[in-house]
């Protein structure tokens, strides 16, 4: 596939082809499968509930001049989506996109804050 001479002058470098083979190499394509038993399965919704009670009034949350600080609801009465707002955007990156050079520079931001992160962590 990236054999061919066109698709090597796309590529910076020797040692930038050599990684992207090898990560492209290692990739598998089995399913994962859970060792969990089924019974375990989380039900949907909100993974803890809320931080402040219902009919807590939310001071400093009003926008407007002369409105009144809301009031917290119920957490079924938010839609799903609002509990997955601070999740991280998961992207699964189709061998075409991966070498692109927006996949290697978020591969090489990864591994800053990998190595940071241990860096503190010693």
């Amino acid at each position: 596939m990236l054999r061919t001479p066109c698709a090597l002058r796309l590529l910076p470098s020797r040692s930038l082809h050599r990684s992207i083979i090898a990560r492209l190499a290692t990739t598998t394509t089995a399913p994962a499968t859970s060792q969990e038993p089924p019974s375990t399965v989380k039900p949907k919704g909100p993974p803890e509930p809320s931080s402040c009670k219902e009919g807590t009034v939310l001071k400093g949350l009003n926008i407007l001049k002369d409105g009144k600080d809301p009031v917290a609801l119920a957490d079924d009465a938010y839609p799903d989506w609002l509990w997955s707002l601070l999740d991280p955007p998961k992207k699964d990156w189709t061998p075409e996109e991966q070498l692109s050079r927006k996949y290697l520079r978020k591969l090489t931001k990864e591994k800053i804050k990998a190595n940071s992160i241990a860096k503190r962590a010693r």
